[in-house]
Order: C-alpha cells, then structure tokens, then sequence
C-alpha cells in the first residue's frame, strides 16, 4: 500500500517482506529523515495470506494498519498499527483470530471495529485442528465472530457471536 499513514500529507509505503516469516514493514519520513519501522520477529510467526488493511477505525484522522501473523498453531495475532509521533504503537495487542478478519461498524456507534472470524469443527474443536491431528480431516461447521471494539485507547474484546446452529447438539 502507498498511503499516508503518519499524517504527514506524504505518502508512506507499506509492504511485507519475502521471507517465510513475512514481517511488516513501513517506510515513512519522519522530520525530513526516511525510515523503516518492522513488526517484530518471532520464529513462531508465520506469513498468512492476507494484505495489509489501512483504514482509519477511530476516526482520528490517522489510518491504522492492520496486519495478521500467524503462529505455527495456526492462531493469528491480529496487529494494528498506529503513528503516535514517535512510532508505531499496536492497538490490538490481545487481538487474534484463525481465519481472518473484516472491518465493520457492528455496534453503531460510528467506529468501525475489527472483526475475527474463527470456526469449529464436528468434534467441537475451536479453530482450525493441529497439523497430525485427528480432527484435520473433520469438516468445518460453524463459525464464530469475535469483535473488537475501539475503547479510547485500544481496540478490545467486546462481544462473540456464532451462526445460527444447524443441528441440535449445537
């Protein structure tokens, strides 16, 4: 993405990396000076296929960037980045999901809050199984919403809601 995420007026570029990790990175100038701003290594995270989101949520005319990194678990940390003059600060840092997200305004309250999506399987696993286990091949059938909303100061769980069941074990 190229998009002024600083507020600057200038645009800033905003891109994942090859690696088999896939860190964020942000190019962006900062009091005449460009520079570079990654997400953080972890050997546990792994690159999940979904691009970078630059929305402004908070309506305070800075865009945040969302970005997912998975673990090898398959759980994504759900990361969002804002400038606060400095640097980027993370605005979700208890935010995750399994099978991505999308952005909405659920309560209508005029922010738009991060939507996680994850799903269960027949055996009532919760999310998508290990790798080796038994539910693997066990086909997914209901999928949970999880929102977080912007408090003030972060974006935080604020409700779960599923799919209707189907069947009467649900």
């Amino acid at each position: 993405a190229y998009q002024d995420v600083t507020g600057d007026n200038r645009p800033d570029l905003i891109f994942i990396d090859f690696s088999v990790m896939g860190r964020l990175h942000i190019l962006f100038c900062n009091e005449g000076v460009y520079q570079v701003f990654s997400s953080k290594l972890d050997l546990e995270y792994m690159f999940v296929n979904q691009k970078p989101i630059v929305q402004d949520l908070n309506f305070d005319r800075v865009p945040e960037v969302l970005f997912l990194q998975g673990y090898a678990n398959g759980c994504c940390s759900i990361h969002t980045f804002e400038w606060d003059c400095q640097t980027f600060q993370d605005l979700s840092p208890d935010a995750e999901t399994r099978t991505g997200i999308t952005i909405e305004d659920v309560d209508q309250n005029g922010t738009k809050d991060i939507v996680a999506t994850d799903i269960a399987s027949w055996s009532g696993f919760y999310g998508i199984p290990y790798l080796g286990s038994s539910d693997f091949n066990i086909p997914e059938i209901r999928v949970f919403n999880r929102v977080y909303s912007w408090n003030g100061l972060n974006f935080v769980f604020a409700s779960e809601r599923s799919e209707p069941p189907q069947y009467l074990f649900q």
